[in-house]
């Protein structure tokens, strides 16, 4: 079911012919992860969009525009959360327009795979400039949300759950 807040974590499945499919390539197989995005839904008066961190900045799409957008594949994940939903929805919309940051996802994320200690910004101001997993941590309030992975949030559903049976 998809909600204010809805997680969608996404596989953009590897095209030679496809430039902006070889990032994603990359992210799966130094990540080890399935998935290579994530992104966020916001619901404004009704009408579900889809706020993303990509190069250049992060954007927001109507959802009926963005699921027909590409070729990919997606999860839909809601985490039970303490957030208010007016918080959450700040939190989200607040960084419409700001930059993605391109260096912790070329940089810091690659070396914290293979160091396990993270080189990039840990304050929450470091999140001025976000990266996909990143930003969705951050909405969150999700601990080292600056390292996060796509995987690890259907881990955290997949926890919670556990303990609710």
């Amino acid at each position: 079911m998809i909600k204010n807040g809805t997680i969608i974590l996404v596989h953009n499945p590897f095209n030679w012919r496809d430039p902006m499919t070889y990032l994603g390539y990359i992210i799966r197989k130094i990540s080890n992860t399935y998935w290579n995005h994530c992104a966020i839904v916001v619901d404004q008066n009704g009408i579900f969009y889809v706020v993303e961190a990509t190069y250049p900045r992060i954007k927001i799409t109507a959802y009926n525009v963005w699921v027909g957008l590409y070729e990919r594949k997606t999860q839909l994940i809601n985490i039970d959360h303490n957030l208010d939903e007016a918080i959450l929805k700040a939190r989200i919309v607040k960084h419409l327009g700001v930059k993605y940051d391109l260096l912790s996802l070329a940089v810091h994320l690659p070396l914290f795979l293979f160091t396990r200690k993270w080189w990039g910004s840990k304050s929450k101001r470091g999140i001025d400039k976000p990266y996909c997993f990143e930003l969705v941590a951050w909405i969150y309030d999700l601990p080292n949300w600056f390292n996060i992975f796509p995987n690890e949030f259907v881990e955290i559903t997949t926890q919670k759950q556990t303990k609710k049976a």
